[in-house]
């Protein structure tokens, strides 16, 4: 009797069981997946969103690439005080706590991906890293850190690779209030009782208004400051400059300043509003509140990408 060898039939496959090394720590794959924050919400997720600094310090120190103190003490002064360099030395501190635990457990990988990790979701890539190398204990919000790994030369692992909420809108909401139909001051040039352009009509003039706010907000922040005589250009560029490379107070100052501007800008030209929705409109979005000034008292040439300042406005007296 010959066999039947088209007739369907099922194979038991059984799953290769997950491989931990002696302190419970997974080897050959990652313990959560990439956005597996959430597998413990407390301390994990919150750390990583709220005190990121903590969670790579106890990483550093887990991992023996730093004392918990030290690794806490720079990071902080690096998101504190450094802005931008700060981010770039975090991504790369964290790609190579990263490319270090791949190496560490087989973990499938390249260099390229971790970095594209740290850089593209760093809160994730640190998750996924405290959790696989337990470097919290789960349930409590310990600030300190765990025991460091031994050395990865002690390490004996089996020899295997595996396969790889307010809208903009809400502050245009209709209203009814008796206003002089709009018009041009003195000189003609400037429209009084609204803005000259909307909120978000930043492309009124690309270049160079919209492409300013974007790529060099200091240099209209600094025109605009002169165009209303706040500050002189030199001074209020270099304070712009200095309040940016220090984010943590820069960006803070940096929308209070945009916000008095604005407030000026509408009582100037009697346009309508509030300071509340002043202050909303420089924190939800600065760059179309700079080029709606921009535009509405001309501090810039159109066509034109001269860093330099327009004219001062002739003072003006409150009344």
């Amino acid at each position: 009797m010959g066999l039947e060898t088209d007739a369907p039939y099922a194979i038991r496959v059984e799953d290769e069981p997950t491989s931990k090394d002696d302190l419970g720590i997974t080897v050959g794959k990652w313990e959560v997946g990439f956005c597996g924050c959430c597998t413990h919400c407390v301390p994990n997720c919150l750390m990583v969103t709220c005190c990121p600094c903590i969670s790579l310090a106890q990483i550093s120190a887990r991992l023996g690439m730093m004392q918990y103190d030290l690794a806490l003490v720079l990071f902080i002064l690096l998101f504190v005080f450094t802005g931008g360099i700060g981010g770039i030395v975090g991504a790369i501190w964290l790609c190579q706590a990263r490319t270090q635990t791949r190496e560490r457990y087989q973990i499938p990988g390249s260099c390229c991906g971790d970095y594209c990790a740290a850089c593209c979701c760093g809160c994730c890539a640190m998750a996924q890293l405290a959790a696989h190398i337990k470097s919290y204990q789960p349930g409590t919000c310990d600030f300190g850190a765990q025991a460091t790994l031994p050395a990865l030369n002690s390490i004996q692992t089996k020899n295997r690779q595996i396969e790889p909420a307010l809208k903009m809108a809400d502050l245009e909401k209709p209203y009814t209030i008796a206003v002089e139909e709009p018009k041009a001051d003195q000189a003609g040039e400037f429209t009084t009782g609204k803005w000259e352009v909307g909120f978000c009509d930043c492309c009124t003039h690309c270049v160079p208004n919209c492409l300013m706010v974007t790529c060099c907000p200091c240099i209209t922040l600094a025109q605009i400051s002169a165009r209303l005589d706040m500050l002189a250009f030199k001074w209020a560029l270099l304070l712009s400059i200095l309040m940016l490379i220090i984010p943590s107070v820069g960006s803070i100052v940096f929308v209070i300043w945009i916000w008095m501007a604005r407030i000026e800008v509408r009582e100037r030209f009697k346009i309508p509003g509030g300071c509340c929705g002043d202050c909303m409109a420089s924190i939800c979005c600065a760059c179309c509140a700079l080029a709606q000034m921009a535009t509405h008292i001309k501090s810039y040439k159109p066509g034109s990408c001269a860093f330099g300042p327009q004219d001062t406005l002739a003072p003006y007296q409150r009344a």
